[in-house]
């Protein structure tokens, strides 16, 4: 059952190993911008990260850090390092060429996010998490259908190339609470244990 329900939502998520498709109907559609200059930028080679994670406020983007350490890892088997920002990023066999920035943008709206590259880096700009959130999806193809184990994709990436590219998205309202399902199908362990069969290992972070 739960090999059948994961091959299942596997066969979901197309990945190309060396590319990407920003406009996936299988995501909502981003507001999509002039591409700036610069070359394509191989940001997986063979499974090794070839950047590092840049922010200057560590505690601000903790969670965009821990999500795209994880999705990677996943993924692509390596965790990116971590940088500071305006510091090189230095690997076992020397600086890496490329660098995954976070920063702040106080143009854009609360929640809002801007994903844009430059020579040399990606910058994930305004709210980092949520920015994190659809850099996942949209370039690495992880999908998070429903808690558990079995409800996340993490498809393989070996190589990933990222070409020139800019765009921007934001929530359409601003309250998007109320996920009743979830808080009552799994709000005791007697419950989480009956749906452990279909979801898979369900932990406290899952009764969100």
């Amino acid at each position: 059952m739960k090999q059948t329900l994961r091959s299942a939502l596997a066969m979901l998520v197309a990945v190309n190993a060396l590319g990407y498709d920003i406009h996936t109907k299988a995501l909502t559609p981003v507001e999509e911008k002039p591409a700036p200059a610069g070359e394509a930028m191989r940001f997986v080679e063979e499974g090794r990260p070839r950047f590092s994670i840049a922010t200057d406020d560590e505690a601000r983007d903790a969670k965009a850090i821990a999500l795209l350490k994880e999705v990677f890892a996943r993924t692509a088997g390596e965790s990116p390092q971590v940088a500071a920002a305006g510091a090189e990023g230095v690997g076992e066999d020397g600086n890496l060429p490329f660098r995954l920035v976070l920063a702040s943008d106080k143009s854009l709206p609360a929640e809002g996010f801007r994903i844009r590259t430059s020579p040399g880096a990606l910058t994930i700009s305004g709210h980092t998490y949520y920015g994190a959130l659809d850099f996942a999806e949209r370039f690495l193809g992880v999908r998070w259908y429903f808690p558990g184990e079995n409800g996340s994709i993490y498809p393989p990436c070996r190589n990933l190339v990222i070409a020139p590219v800019c765009y921007e998205d934001a929530p359409y309202f601003q309250s998007r609470g109320g996920i009743w399902y979830v808080r009552v199908s799994l709000r005791d362990a007697a419950q989480a244990e009956r749906w452990a069969p279909f979801m898979g290992d369900v932990g406290p972070d899952d009764a969100v």
